[in-house]
């Protein structure tokens, strides 16, 4: 005798989520000091990769969350599913609100799929081990500079080799929209501010964490 049960059938893949239309781990967004930010940065990169134009040019995901210096996996895994406008609107508009993204966070726990993916606290990465989100954390010093577009760039396991990419634009306004902390005099008449920047690759759903360094110069000049 057989017994039918209510829900996905076994072997089916798991309903998309927000976050999965956005591309964006949980778990980053739960440790971010600016979670706003960071879901419309997560937003706008979603726009463009699935674009209607883009479509016919989509690129496989990584295999693996491990750091872009380890091997490419030598079979390539199948392109990942196209989301409609819609969606990525809609992921958006409910990540966005904080009031929304809770309600959203406590609804996936009613899904026998998802209630392994949604944490109801701050992982370990909330608490300092960034590791445990699975984004590879850098210092800002381990990308390459280029002068002509005074931006930094980092290749990624996609296949671009320019994926990641950091302007002085995109430190400036980090440096403008949060509160740094202090780090200890170089020597000289200013003191250092440390900060951190997320950043998406162009062409597949993974990110980079990013720490960086400012010098902030003392309000009072060293006189004679």
């Amino acid at each position: 005798m057989t017994t039918l049960t209510r829900g996905t059938p076994t072997g089916l893949p798991p309903e998309p989520t927000h976050y999965t239309a956005l591309s964006l781990p949980q778990a980053l967004l739960l440790s971010s000091p600016d979670p706003t930010s960071l879901v419309k940065k997560a937003y706008r990169r979603a726009l463009l990769r699935h674009h209607p134009d883009k479509q016919q040019h989509r690129k496989p995901e990584p295999s693996c969350p491990c750091p872009s210096s380890f091997p490419r996996p030598t079979r390539a895994p199948p392109a990942p599913p196209a989301y409609t406008i819609d969606q990525i609107t809609t992921a958006y508009a409910t990540l966005s609100s904080p009031s929304s993204r809770q309600s959203y966070n406590k609804s996936l726990l009613l899904r026998p799929q998802q209630a392994s993916q949604a944490p109801t606290s701050p992982p370990a990465a909330a608490t300092g081990h960034l590791h445990a989100t699975g984004i590879e954390t850098i210092d800002l010093d381990d990308l390459s500079f280029s002068p002509s577009t005074s931006s930094w760039t980092r290749p990624c396991r996609c296949g671009n080799d320019a994926g990641f990419e950091i302007t002085e634009g995109d430190l400036e306004a980090e440096v403008s929209a949060s509160s740094l902390g202090h780090g200890g005099s170089d020597g000289g008449s200013g003191r250092q501010k440390f900060g951190e920047l997320v950043v998406g690759c162009k062409d597949c759903s993974l990110w980079l964490r990013v720490h960086f360094a400012v010098m902030e110069e003392d309000e009072q000049e060293h006189g004679g």
